[in-house]
This record gives C-alpha cells, structure tokens and sequence, in this order.
C-alpha cells in the first residue's frame, strides 16, 4: 500500500505546481526522477526500508499521473475530440512490456536493482525528446466549487466520478492481486501458468482503450461507460459461474475489455479543471488501494470465489451511476 499511498498525497501538491508552472513543466521536472528511483528500490533491506522507498517513488507517480493527465485533457480541449482512452492505451502496453520484461529478468536471474537501473537509463534517455512537445496551455486552474447545478457540473457530479474511478480502480486492484491468486488456489492451475489471468486482463484493458476514443466520439462518454460496464461485468459473471481455467481467462480479459475505456472517459468527464481531475484521480487511487484488502478481507471469511463478486457488483454499479452523472452534466457525443 506504499506506493498508492504515497501517489494520494502527491495529488494536492502537484496539483498546486501545475496550477502555479503548468504540466508541461511538472512532467519534464518528475521524469527523470520517477525513470530512475526504481533502482533504489532494489537496495531496501528491510520491510520500513522497502515501503519509504515505494512511498517516495508513489509521490512521483502521483506527480506524473496527475501532470500526464492534465497533458491529455488539454490536448482534448485543443483538438475537441476524445483522446482520453489512447493516452491510457499507451499506460496499457507500457504495463505489458513491463511485465514480459520481469518475466524474462526472473529467468536470467538478474538483480531487481540492475533490471530498474537499465530502465531508468532508457527512461531517461528518452526524456528530452518525449517532452519536447508538449503543450504549454493547460486546462483551467483550480478554483473553489459551489454546489451542484443540473447541467453544469458542481461537486455532486464530481462525487459521482468521483466513485465510478473508485469502482474502476478496486476492480483493477482486486484483479492485480487476486486473479494469479484464485486460478492457482481455486482451478488448480499451476503458478507458471496462473499469470495468465492478468495478463488476458490487461490484453483486454488494451484492446479495450484501443477502441475507447472512437467509442466515446460516436455515442459519448456516458453510453461508452455504460457499454462498457455491461460487457464487463457480463464477462466476469460467465466466468466466475463455471469454474474452469479457460472460462475465468476469458472472464478476466472480458473484465479488462469493458473496463479499458470506463477509466479515460471519467477523467474526460471531469477534466474542466486540475483540481476537479485532481479530485477524482484521488478517488481512483483510494479504490486501487482499497480493492486487494477488500477481496482478501472477504476471502478469509466467504472464499476467494465469492470474494470475486463484489468486482461484478462494482461494474455493473457504474453503469447506473454514469447515468447519474450523465443527467447533471449532460454530458453530449464527444464532448
């Protein structure tokens, strides 16, 4: 819980720099530093040691995902068309590379701390030409928010976002850590094989916002997230009800397809300002940080296969509550 918790108190302080120098400015400050912290991470001898480091590298995550989202919503404020989904797409195949590239480190027997050291190099090293062009303009500064007004907003349909990105993030979380988990202890599977449940999530999560942007400029955000909801937690269903190895694969990257697009299209929704953006990331971050204890708590007491239920009972309670958030925004086709 480290890292997430270190993100979540990044969220009011980078908020405030972007506000103050833009996020352009705040990304290309937290790059370098983000790209090469990983190495450190590999020198902690003791669990205290291990969760400050996580903590320090969560702040500048949280830094970055806050100023990358900002980016976004001001590249979709100058281009009036959804690119929210493709953003997040890129995170998506980031996150695939990431793990074959642990896998294939496990295999050599290299060290973590060499492994995230020639990362971070990489990294760095494509700092000055991945920042180069990005925007100066940034979308609106934070401001106060006075209540709620059908139509235009306000802090209610911020709070409504605001627990869509919740529910979207423990869904994430609860199959980061869970899904390995009950196809080796629940089907039987063998651990070699059980990564496979993650990995057809986030396949699917790619494909999923892949699709996302032209999704959401044809029927806009609000049916996408309702679309998406569906097939989700349809998905997770047929999979959790039959009990076999390949049906809680396919459940799983079902899952991750309804879900891709949930997430960007939120933060479409909300990004009118930093701070409502801001707001509503912090929702997601406390979902992601809530999801595997959640589970775990209700595995101890129901079994992982029930546990695995309350992920359906998330999804399909976006759908109603974008309907929500729909009727205050209005939210239109693309917007």
């Amino acid at each position: 819980m480290a890292g997430p918790a270190g993100s979540l108190f990044a969220l009011g302080p980078a908020t405030r720099c972007i506000d103050l120098w833009g996020s352009a400015k705040v990304l290309k400050v937290v790059l370098v530093p983000t790209a090469s912290f990983g190495a450190v991470i590999g020198l902690a001898n003791t669990a205290l040691q291990l969760s400050l480091i996580l903590f320090l590298w969560g702040l500048l995550q949280g830094s970055l995902d806050i100023s990358a989202n900002a980016q976004a919503a001001a590249i979709e404020s100058k281009s009036h068309r959804s690119v929210f989904s493709s953003m997040h797409g890129f995170w998506s195949l980031g996150a695939l590379c990431g793990a074959g590239i642990g896998t294939m480190v496990v295999a050599t027997g290299l060290t973590i701390s060499s492994e995230y050291l020639m990362l971070g190099l990489l990294g760095c090293a494509a700092v000055v030409p991945l920042s180069s062009p990005l925007l100066q303009g940034d979308i609106g500064k934070s401001a106060r928010f006075r209540g709620s007004k059908p139509g235009r907003g306000g802090m209610a349909v911020l709070i409504v976002l605001g627990l869509i990105a919740f529910n979207t993030a423990l869904a994430e979380g609860a199959v980061a850590d869970w899904s390995a988990v009950y196809l080796r202890d629940v089907l039987a599977v063998s651990p070699a094989r059980a990564g496979l449940a993650f990995g057809a999530y986030s396949l699917g999560t790619l494909v999923g916002r892949a699709v996302g942007d032209p999704l959401v400029n044809r029927l806009g955000r609000v049916r996408a997230i309702q679309l998406g909801s569906g097939i989700s937690s349809t998905a997770l269903t047929c999979g959790l009800a039959i009990p076999q190895p390949i049906s809680a694969i396919t459940g799983f990257a079902g899952l991750g397809l309804g879900l891709g697009c949930v997430l960007p299209a939120v933060y479409g929704m909300s990004s009118r300002t930093t701070s409502s953006l801001a707001l509503v990331t912090l929702f997601g971050w406390m979902g992601f940080v809530a999801g595997p204890p959640v589970i775990g708590l209700l595995a101890d007491t129901l079994g992982l296969s029930k546990a695995l239920w309350v992920v359906v009972g998330t999804s399909a309670a976006t759908a109603l509550l974008v309907g929500v958030a729909g009727q205050l925004s209005r939210d239109r086709p693309g917007s």
